[in-house]
């Protein structure tokens, strides 16, 4: 078998492994692990105390103060991003914001405020929780609010945790999985998300937040058998699939998605001059573009890696245009064998 049709298949068995070990390690080791959480009384030295990727720094006299900040570089990051994807000329910045937003929000300030923490967190109130995080919580919901103003930019440029698995991914010059993998991936990320929610509220618990791998691998500490599992899963995973968390458990990246769906949302839009030739579709690592006339806004990311790509220049970012429904009526075409193109996997 030829690698072009064997990295489809790799892509799903991969998927599936994934599926499986998550609940597998999160639910059957869960029970014997025991989060050992930090404790002033037991510091050495002073900087114990305000260092920002220190464990629950959140109860340090400055990590509020760390914490605003992170916010802030995210959002300017995201901020670049949707000024780079509305001046192509400008995406050649993205590897250098990516390093600067794993290396200073991820390694430095420890990913912290979580916004997956920020999105966990009115369910577990519901579930009965006597704390709300609100610094993460507000973190999460500035997050939703530029994605409707200025896109996913979020998540394509100043997210710590998908900058490190976009490290991670070994770019390969093959044909991507078709739309329907792509889908069903999607699907997956829906129905863990509903899992996690009805969790949180049953229980009133935000138990990731004591296996969380990000947390055990940007503050070099790993606390238990399970934290452990999660690590290599993400971190084998994020070799042969494009950000595997963000695709298919991400609640986060789920929650972005059915913002930038709706009516008034800022995005890549194809205007008229489209001829579906699919040189977009075939740099779209997310999947989003495998069909240019309808683009799937759950899926993309804001990179803008398909924009230079286009030879019409029918590809542009801001609100929805009435242009491009008419494309939806166009007869799809068969991906075009154009040399030099990187057909990067899903």
């Amino acid at each position: 078998m030829s690698l072009k049709k064997s990295i489809p298949l790799l892509t799903i068995v991969s998927t599936l492994l994934l599926i499986i070990l998550m609940p597998v390690g999160v639910v059957g080791l869960q029970v014997d692990d025991k989060f050992v959480a930090w404790d002033e009384a037991y510091a050495q030295t002073p900087i114990d105390a305000v260092h920002p990727t220190g464990l629950e720094s959140c109860e340090n006299p400055l990590s509020r103060v760390w914490k605003l900040g992170s916010i802030g570089l995210m959002v300017l990051f995201a901020l670049i991003g949707a000024i780079a994807v509305s001046v192509p000329r400008l995406l050649y910045l993205r590897p250098v914001v990516l390093l600067l937003t794993l290396t200073v929000v991820g390694f430095f300030l420890g990913g912290c405020p979580c916004p997956v923490k920020g999105v966990q967190s009115p369910f577990a109130w519901l579930g009965g929780s006597t704390e709300i995080h609100w610094l993460p919580l507000g973190g999460f919901l500035i997050i939703l609010f530029s994605t409707y103003t200025m896109g996913p930019t979020f998540c394509g440029w100043g997210c710590p945790l998908g900058a490190l698995q976009e490290f991670l991914f070994l770019k390969r010059n093959v044909t991507p999985p078709s739309a329907q993998v792509c889908q069903a991936m999607l699907w997956i990320r829906r129905a863990s998300a509903l899992l996690l929610f009805f969790w949180l509220i049953i229980t009133g618990t935000i138990f990731w937040d004591d296996v969380d791998p990000f947390k055990a691998i940007f503050t070099f500490q790993v606390f238990n058998v399970t934290t452990w599992i999660l690590v290599g899963v993400l971190l084998l995973s994020g070799v042969y699939l494009f950000r595997p968390f963000c695709r298919l458990f991400c609640p986060v990246g789920l929650l972005n998605g059915l913002v930038a769906r709706l009516p008034s949302a800022s995005g890549p839009q194809v205007q008229s001059a489209c001829t579906t030739c699919l040189r977009c579709t075939n740099v779209c690592k997310t999947g989003a573009l495998a069909d240019p006339r309808h683009i799937n806004r759950e899926l993309c990311i804001g990179c803008g890696a398909c924009i230079p790509y286009c030879g019409k220049n029918a590809l542009r970012w801001g609100k929805r245009s009435v242009a491009a429904k008419n494309l939806r009526r166009r007869r799809p075409q068969k991906y075009p064998k154009a040399d030099g193109i990187d057909r990067a996997g899903c």
